[in-house]
């Protein structure tokens, strides 16, 4: 009787907890927004996207232009036009 009454009590508790799903993180797939409005939105977005995306980049990596000085491969000619 008990171990039925804690089997009832665990199945009841697993069901409540499947109806309760979380939101989705893709796009969905039936779309209720008309293309144009899209387009809209993600172009409205981009700006601040592109701006976030560059703030990563420039976090990780050194994206200054220092040119290296000097000859890059021995015998070739320099952006001087020098060869070495």
């Amino acid at each position: 009787m008990i171990l039925t009454i804690g089997l009832s009590a665990l199945v009841g508790v697993s069901l409540g907890q499947e109806s309760e799903k979380p939101k989705a993180s893709y796009m969905p797939v039936v779309v209720e927004e008309d293309f144009a409005a899209i387009v809209t939105r993600m172009k409205a977005a981009k700006p601040e996207l592109a701006r976030k995306h560059l703030a990563l980049l420039e976090a990780r990596y050194d994206l200054s232009n220092r040119p290296a000085q000097g000859d890059n491969v021995p015998g070739k000619a320099n952006s001087d036009g020098r060869a070495r």
